[in-house]
């Protein structure tokens, strides 16, 4: 309805109520104005956008959730509706709840009736209307798109499509009854049925694809992108006459429209036609509310910059080496992985990595990376650094989501043909933006809102430029905000399980090529996981800041600058030689603090430890014992304890001059006269290093106690031989010493045979080999990566034996092969079906079905379906079937290039193509 026409039908009093609600500028009426002044008094304010968001302040939940209800359905409703789906069916209740909206001047009442409508109609005016700012998940409703709609245009579905005598009726009138007519099942199954067959398919296939398409998808004809343009004219008519489907948003061209059925419409048909009566929480489909609280949250906070000073400190410390390609090697970031915050991956250590380097944190000296002289000036200012990480990652193509590590530009692969990462970020951005901040979101809710938009602004790729780097939108997606917007601290994550969690975080790390089994698996794990987010207070001033990068920049600024603070300059040093580190530390005390001591746990509260091996590299690299212990003095909480000047004294105090060198070995001989005939043999003399008292013999590092053992055997004596790797101990127990080397084999062996057991179903060892893996692999972060390189060296192992054992299958199979097809031209041709299929051609029983698809995966055919899909719904689609899991069949669907498990229940009829 018209505003102006909306005043006029207040009374005076009315709308002196009004005034005074809406008067927040301090400015009133005349005492005695009329309705004309009146109403001239609130015709501009009702439009000022600040007026309304003053009013809207003041409103209840309650208020502004009923209002936010009719603004999802294009802002009228009528009685009789908005009781059934938000007051159970009380018309008094409704009212009831209208009446302080209408008294304020919000909500009007349309109670002029026609021939369309025949009951009071309860709205907001269009120029109220567009200062409600909806959730995107509240937008996409049938009201909404008859909202925006022209009159003729309204009269056109109405009359063209629906039969309706509607012309020269009042435009509210008009969309309120076509709404009516399309949201009645009876009526909307009638109108659907009476659509021509192609365009009912259509229809039906927008629905297929979540009621949201590209234009140029309906009409594409597949890899050489040629369009049918038959269908051209089918889809116009559906979108000009029917009102099922609409123009959501437009593109550069008609071909790029994002088509969309409305909302309401696609729930109706879904649920076998039952009457829309959802109330705003139920078309709630994002937020999780009160509904569903993830019992596992991650939230990383800020933790990012302290982890990036534990990262440059690492480097100034160790002295990492810089690769041939600008970056930093796998093995130096799997060391330096333990001592960051806990639950990240490898891949965030690699993030930390080219976050330092595109920040100039680091620098190249030589072949090694060294903190740059900026480090001092980033640690002093962490809001503007953490400004400018935010900015660096928002607009870096070096690091791209698609990408499976992350960071392209520092990798001996040719990566291409990756999305313009920037363009989806900025989509992901502006989707966070009309979320609800601080309530959990429903991650695959989130997609189903974003990855239309990002079909529509970043072009689709052409089949033939698809490599095995490319990653579906879906993946991209999760990745932007499960693993960049978690560990920069703008989101939260949860879900009801730690597995869903770590399944978002690296599910989308794989490349899309590999294994079929792998991909079931990864197939299945997207369908159970239930992945939930929401922006922090800390994400929702940093949008803020994005959202302002061309603008205000030091305003947004000092709003991240109120939840970044690490003023805090004390700490607690322990007797142990423990530090506890607030987590509002500053940054760059706690650089000096790293600098002399080790990393134990970094958490809110990070432990530190000082040890002789720290304090002695710190003092080795120009710390002084004075600034080291002027450094704890000055920022410890409590008096340094007696251990920490015990320690300082005795790391820089002279050691007594000692000599310590390497031996080969000794020999213990109790006959002096063999003692010398030993010793002065010619062969063991050049092994010998020195004679200790009258019975032992010393050998140089380089000897070879079995050649001494072989040469004292010749002579005629007897000799027993230590073993060098095995102590026998108390309780019939071995001690083995092994060298890394040697260890890293025996583990990546077991490892080996335990992944054997686990893929073939046999136990070799009767359960044993698992404890005896935990019990030999040493223990504690010394031995991190020897037992990652173990890992990695049993994979390996495997890898070789699936090669050994495909070629022997290979070998074996093409020998038979040879031998069938000599058999096959001796004996006579016997009639048969399809492809040679002698079972049911079309196949409907269950075992005729099954063996079907059997002879199909083993001939590698592909068959045509009928089957039943969950909302019961009887549908047609080619596949390729690729295996048979029990109850279920794992194929690839032609019609919408996905692949999926269908079951066998559901299957009504199978067909060899």
């Amino acid at each position: 309805m018209k505003l102006k026409t909306a005043l006029r039908r207040r009374s005076a009093s009315e709308l002196v109520k009004m005034a005074a609600a809406w008067g927040c500028d301090g400015a009133t009426p005349p005492e005695d104005a009329g309705s004309d002044a009146l109403i001239d008094f609130l015709y501009p304010r009702l439009q000022a956008k600040n007026h309304f968001q003053h009013l809207w302040a003041g409103l209840s939940d309650g208020r502004r959730r009923l209002v936010t209800f009719l603004a999802i359905h294009g802002g009228d409703l009528s009685l009789r509706e908005l009781a059934r789906r938000s007051f159970g069916g009380d018309p008094q209740a409704a009212r009831k709840a209208l009446a302080p909206l209408i008294e304020t001047g919000l909500v009007f009442r349309d109670a002029e009736t026609s021939a369309l409508v025949e009951e009071d109609i309860y709205g907001l005016p269009d120029l109220l209307h567009r200062h409600v700012d909806l959730y995107a998940h509240y937008q996409g409703y049938l009201g909404q798109f008859l909202h925006g709609m022209e009159t003729e245009d309204l009269e056109r579905i109405a009359v063209e499509g629906l039969g309706l005598e509607m012309k020269g009726a009042a435009r509210d009138h008009l969309r309120h009854a076509v709404r009516q007519t399309l949201l009645r099942p009876s009526k909307l199954h009638a109108h659907i049925q009476a659509l021509p067959p192609e365009e009912r398919e259509l229809l039906y296939a927008i629905l297929r694809r979540g009621g949201v398409c590209i234009y140029s998808d309906l009409i594409d004809l597949g890899f050489q992108r040629h369009y049918d343009h038959s269908k051209v004219d089918l889809l116009n008519h559906l979108i000009r006459t029917t009102g099922l489907l609409f123009i959501a948003a437009r593109g550069a061209n008609k071909y790029a429209d994002l088509l969309m059925i409305p909302k309401d419409i696609a729930w109706i048909v879904k649920s076998g036609f039952q009457e829309d009566l959802r109330s705003l929480t139920q078309l709630d489909t994002a937020t999780a509310g009160g509904r569903h609280a993830p019992g596992v949250v991650l939230d990383c906070g800020a933790q990012i910059l302290r982890d990036l000073v534990i990262f440059v400190t690492h480097v100034e410390r160790c002295g990492v080496r810089r690769l041939s390609n600008g970056g930093i090697g796998k093995n130096d970031l799997k060391r330096i992985l333990p001592t960051l915050s806990p639950g990240k991956t490898l891949k965030y250590a690699r993030f930390l990595g080219l976050c330092a380097i595109e920040l100039g944190l680091i620098v190249p000296v030589g072949e090694r990376w060294q903190p740059a002289e900026r480090f001092a000036r980033w640690l002093r200012s962490p809001a503007q650094g953490y400004a400018d990480l935010v900015r660096m990652w928002a607009r870096t193509s070096s690091w791209n989501e698609e990408f499976a590590e992350g960071d392209v530009a520092h990798t001996d692969a040719q990566i291409t043909h990756l999305l313009d990462i920037s363009e989806f970020r900025r989509l992901v951005f502006e989707s966070l933006m009309h979320l609800p901040h601080g309530e959990w979101v429903e991650f695959r809710a989130f997609a189903d809102v974003l990855l239309p938009q990002v079909a529509l602004a970043v072009p689709r790729r052409a089949q033939r430029d698809q490599g095995k780097f490319n990653r579906p939108p879906f993946y991209i997606a999760e990745s932007i905000v499960a693993d960049s917007l978690h560990w920069l601290g703008l989101v939260a994550v949860g879900s009801d399980h730690q597995t869903h969690l770590e399944v978002a975080q690296t599910r989308g790390n794989l490349p899309v090529g590999g294994p079929r089994r792998r991909l079931r698996q990864r197939l299945k794990a997207a369908e159970d996981t239930h992945l939930l987010f929401r922006v922090t207070p800390l994400g929702d001033a940093t949008l803020r800041l994005l959202a302002q990068a061309n603008g205000n920049g030091a305003k947004a600024d000092a709003v991240a600058a109120d939840a970044l603070r690490f003023e805090t300059a004390q700490f607690t040093v322990q007797p142990n030689l423990e530090i506890l580190c607030p987590p509002d530390l500053s940054l760059d005390v706690f650089h000096d603090l790293l600098r002399l001591s080790e990393v134990r746990q970094v958490d809110v509260v990070a432990t530190l430890a000082i040890t002789r091996e720290s304090l002695r590299h710190a003092l080795d690299h120009g710390l002084t014992a004075d600034a080291a212990l002027q450094i704890l003095q000055r920022g410890s909480a409590v008096p340094l304890p007696q251990t920490i000047q015990h320690m300082i004294d005795e790391c820089t105090s002279r050691p007594s001059a000692l000599f310590l060198a390497a031996g080969g070995g000794f020999l213990a001989v109790d006959d002096p006269v063999l003692l010398a005939e030993i010793v002065n043999h010619r062969r063991l003399r050049p092994l010998i290093r020195e004679v200790a008292g009258d019975r032992v013999v010393l050998f140089h590092p380089h000897a070879d106690l079995t050649r001494v053992a072989a040469e004292i055997e010749k002579l005629g004596h007897a000799v027993e031989v230590d073993s060098e790797a095995s102590v026998p101990i108390e309780g019939g127990k071995i001690s083995l010493a092994l060298s890394e080397r040697d260890i890293l084999l025996v583990l990546a062996a077991l490892k080996f045979a335990a992944s054997l057991e686990e893929e073939m179903g046999i136990d070799l060892s009767e359960g044993r080999m698992r404890s005896v893996i935990k019990r030999i692999q040493p223990g504690g972060p010394r031995f991190h990566a020897l037992q990652d390189y173990a890992e990695a060296l049993s994979k390996r192992f495997v890898r070789r034996h699936d090669l050994a054992v495909r070629r022997r299958v290979d070998q074996a199979t093409e020998r038979h092969r040879k031998q069938m097809a000599k058999l096959l031209d001796r004996a006579p041709v016997r009639p048969g079906g399809r492809h040679g299929f002698t079972g049911s051609n079309p196949a409907t029983g269950a075992d005729d079905i099954r063996a079907l698809f059997e002879f199909a995966i083993e001939h590698e055919l592909p068959v045509q379906v009928r089957h039943r899909r969950p909302d019961r719904e009887v549908i047609e689609e080619q596949l390729a079937p690729e295996s048979i899991e029990g109850d279920r069949l794992y194929a690839h669907s032609s019609a919408r290039d996905t692949h999926s498990l269908f079951r066998f229940d559901r299957i009504i009829e199978a067909r060899l193509l």
